[in-house]
């Protein structure tokens, strides 16, 4: 069994060296130790030795296959967090998203280049590791000072080539800690009544925007994730609805995750 993820660890395989030390000033800057090579070799042992958090992996560099290292990866039961990136085609990093996830890598996303910088930032500062707990109050101040948001990921019918529906999810752009990810402040809101109204925040959201990507002809379902705490409440089928039709969206366009 392969050790578990160290602390604040970033280690990046890129063969770009602008690229390269461009990413690890970033990194460094949110709070990592970071660790950059552009060979496969040195890459895995960092793995297996070095025991990163996080790992940023281009899928396409000169004598490595990106997918053949997330073969690897998955034999080595690596459970870094790992980011693809790539200037493939998004249908070519989704699919190697997707054979990462089926061989039970903690896939945490991927991202297209060019990079942006903020871009980079509000990776990584997501993908860091929360230093101290969070608050109760904290998710409150956030639902009330806009720090939520959502990001869409597509879903593709490959026999159709086209996109049938997208999967909302939740993000909060902390003022002090980044982005911070769902598996930091859910189980805290779900040991409280807020969770209620976080679950209602994304629902609207999710059928505001859906209203308005139909306004423009993008006509698809979109899908939201519900917390287990919510689903034993008696009234959420018609919070849901009620929350659908006030966002502008027939409920039957909205989908459970």
């Amino acid at each position: 069994m392969a050790a578990s993820a160290v602390g604040n660890r970033l280690l990046i395989i890129d063969d770009e060296p602008g690229f390269a030390t461009a990413a690890k000033k970033i990194g460094e800057s949110v709070g990592f130790e970071v660790t950059v090579t552009d060979n496969a070799d040195a890459f895995l042992k960092a793995t297996r030795q070095w025991h990163p958090h996080a790992i940023l992996m281009d899928l396409r560099m000169p004598g490595t296959d990106g997918i053949e290292l997330l073969r690897v990866l998955a034999a080595d039961q690596c459970t870094a967090h790992v980011v693809l990136m790539s200037g493939s085609d998004q249908k070519t990093l989704e699919t190697a998203m997707q054979l990462g996830r089926d061989r039970g890598l903690n896939m945490a996303g991927v991202l297209p280049k060019p990079l942006r910088a903020q871009a980079l930032r509000d990776l990584f500062g997501g993908l860091k590791p929360v230093s101290t707990p969070l608050l109760v109050t904290e998710i409150a101040d956030a639902l009330g000072s806009g720090q939520l948001l959502l990001e869409y990921q597509p879903k593709l019918n490959l026999r159709e080539h086209r996109i049938t529906g997208v999967e909302a999810l939740l993000r909060w752009r902390h003022p002090d800690r980044g982005i911070v990810m769902p598996n930091d402040f859910i189980p805290i809101a779900e040991e409280s009544d807020i969770i209620g109204q976080l679950t209602d925040w994304v629902v609207l959201t999710a059928a505001k925007q859906s209203t308005v990507w139909r306004a423009n002809n993008l006509d698809f379902d979109v899908a939201v994730n519900i917390s287990a705490a919510d689903v034993g409440d008696l009234t959420l089928p018609d919070r849901l609805e009620a929350l659908c039709r006030q966002g502008g969206l027939n409920p039957s366009a909205m989908i459970r995750s």
